[in-house]
């Protein structure tokens, strides 16, 4: 039996509230979580489409990717860009 391996990405601005709601249902719902607010910054002062952009896409891809992988339900803090969702999204995951 194939289990579904979701993704719930919490998207704001700076100080809105994000890293709590997302500790906050990763807790009652017994599940991972992941915060990207500090590599956000990082990634936000890169040119996009520049060598460092494209790292650190790839680092926060990783990352998700490989989380989801192993729980049914995964809960992200942040960082997500159209390129990261896409990628996800090719490889199945909701």
């Amino acid at each position: 039996m194939e289990t579904e391996n979701n993704i719930v990405i919490i998207a704001g601005h700076s100080g809105s509230g994000k890293s709590t709601l997302t500790r906050k249902l990763s807790e009652a719902f017994s599940c991972e979580s992941l915060s990207f607010s500090y590599i956000g910054q990082a990634l936000a002062a890169e040119e996009q489409g520049s060598i460092a952009f494209n790292r650190l896409n790839d680092y926060i891809y990783q990352c998700i990717s490989s989380t989801v992988r192993r729980n049914n339900l995964t809960f992200v803090d942040g960082l997500a860009s159209d390129n990261i969702i896409n990628r996800l999204s090719n490889e199945g995951f909701s």
